[in-house]
């Protein structure tokens, strides 16, 4: 049986959850709901794109997470549906935006308003995790 990647915003909700009782880890919290978050929405994207279209991931000289961000740019742009059109650049600003988050909340000693941000990040991405469904 295979990871259901999505199980990870299970975790993220209940990381913002124990913030909101246990002050001692706080940021500690937040910082891995933004990451755990952030994680779920990758490999949903990259599980959804291979079933999908199963083509590869080709970018050159470009990483796993900015191939993937762009792949679904591309495939946005290919579509003549506007609604599938909009998830799918929704989804790729998502990865965009979410990364660069994470990337802060797992190595930046100070990361100001953590907590607002892990909860929108929480939210926002659950949201682009639903949108995979229309694209």
């Amino acid at each position: 049986m295979s990871f259901e990647w999505g199980d990870y915003m299970q975790i993220a909700a209940r990381m913002c959850a124990l913030a909101d009782t246990e002050s001692d880890i706080e940021e500690a919290a937040c910082r891995a709901a933004i990451s755990r978050s952030y994680y779920a929405l990758y490999n949903k994207c990259l599980a959804h794109h291979k079933s999908k279209w199963g083509d590869p991931l080709t970018y050159e000289g470009e990483s796993n997470h900015t191939a993937l961000e762009k792949a679904y740019r591309d495939k946005a742009y290919s579509f003549s549906d506007a609604a599938r059109r909009e998830a799918a650049l929704a989804v790729a600003d998502a990865l965009d935006q979410y990364r660069r988050l994470r990337n802060e909340a797992d190595y930046e000693d100070v990361l100001r308003g953590v907590k607002p941000k892990a909860a929108r990040a929480v939210a926002k991405i659950a949201g682009r995790i639903n949108d995979l469904s229309s694209i």
